[in-house]
């Protein structure tokens, strides 16, 4: 538990850097009490029961297939060794294949990195579509969207891209992997807003 704690604090310092110039520096004092007040207290309120219902793992992978082996074993690598760890040497000895494979179907290896986010938002998006198709109040599907995720997460070797292979792309390329992870927020922010007692729920 201490772990997953750690885990939220240091991507949520990550992401601040991104959306904190959307505000000005006047309400950085209210933004700090509200972002420490999430960290702290959740996004649910006090009566609000926990009883997510995630997708199976079945249904998981079905709702967001990974077709691509070499899409997962590189995904995958760039998770658990980092973007300079998951050398297209060691991606593509994994797959039994030489280096010239790579270069057929990728120009760079920031090209591949870039791919692999895009495969994440589409396979997001699957998983999004299923959750919803389930039906329940906004408040459930908030709770089965992030607990399907995370079984696609931990318990497959199907896994998302980790938002720590920002940190070393190029400016240029991650300007579109943000844009990706920028939907996804919203999606989530709109189900929070309106499942918190914060908006219309449905």
């Amino acid at each position: 538990m201490l772990t997953a704690r750690a885990q939220l604090l240091n991507e949520s310092l990550f992401w601040a850097t991104f959306w904190l110039p959307h505000y000005a520096f006047g309400d950085f004092d209210s933004v700090r009490h509200r972002m420490f007040d999430i960290l702290r207290e959740g996004i649910g309120a006090k009566d609000l029961e926990a009883a997510a219902i995630p997708l199976t793992l079945e249904e998981a992978l079905d709702a967001a297939p990974l077709q691509s082996p070499f899409m997962r074993i590189a995904t995958r690598l760039i998770n658990e060794h980092g973007y300079k760890g998951a050398s297209v040497d060691r991606i593509m000895r994994e797959m039994n294949l030489t280096k010239g494979s790579f270069y057929h179907h990728n120009e760079a290896k920031d090209d591949l990195i870039l791919e692999c986010f895009r495969e994440s938002y589409r396979r997001l998006t699957r998983l999004q579509r299923a959750v919803d198709a389930r039906g329940g109040t906004r408040w459930q599907r908030l709770e089965n969207a992030i607990a399907s995720v995370l079984v696609l997460q931990f318990a497959s070797d199907h896994p998302l891209l980790r938002s720590t292979a920002l940190q070393a792309m190029p400016a240029a390329l991650r300007a579109e992997a943000l844009e990706l992870s920028n939907r996804e927020a919203l999606w989530l922010g709109a189900l929070s807003w309106t499942a918190c007692g914060r908006g219309p729920c449905a």
